[in-house]
């Protein structure tokens, strides 16, 4: 998975969130503008949270 975090600024904490709330996988990242990230997850809809001193980002992600 692939994460694009240009136009922000600092560090950023991204998560990897199954429906029931709970993360699967967390990671920080300073200061980079592209991100990769391994999913080893089961096929389903999960969420990927991006926090950072700016914004805050959920979206959905479905695993096939």
């Amino acid at each position: 998975l692939k994460i694009d975090l240009s136009g922000t600024t600092g560090a950023s904490q991204i998560k990897l969130i199954d429906l029931a709330g709970k993360v699967l996988k967390q990671m920080i990242s300073s200061d980079q503008s592209l991100i990769q990230m391994k999913v080893d997850a089961k096929p389903g809809v999960y969420l990927i949270q991006i926090t950072n001193n700016e914004k805050n980002i959920t979206e959905k992600l479905i695993v096939k």
